[in-house]
């Protein structure tokens, strides 16, 4: 088993090439800023699966294979929703723009 987290920014780029003042105020870049700014908080509210959740997974597992890849796009942190598939035997490459989170 194996958790690989990927960190890819996207910025957009002025007509000159070089990242311009306009993306620090992007959509992209205010989600990616709130993320990073409550990563601890965004934690600790995320260690346990809702029973919802759970259900959901279960009917997910059960159309996998042991052993098998998922692809988690806005993982965060990983938790609980990697770290459950990951006790489950799949494989897990998350995805998220927040550093903060990746980090934890």
């Amino acid at each position: 088993m194996y958790y690989q987290v990927v960190y890819n920014p996207y910025l957009r780029q002025s007509r000159r090439g070089d990242a311009s003042a306009s993306a620090a105020s992007s959509p992209t870049e205010r989600n990616r800023a709130s993320y990073d700014a409550s990563a601890t908080d965004w934690d600790a509210a995320r260690q346990r699966l809702s029973t919802p959740e759970r259900r959901l997974l279960k009917r997910f597992l059960a159309k996998l294979p042991v052993g098998g890849r998922v692809l988690d796009l806005g993982c965060g942190t990983g938790r609980p929703i990697a770290a459950y598939l990951l006790r489950h035997g799949l494989h897990i490459a998350g995805v998220d723009q927040s550093v903060a989170l990746l980090e934890i």
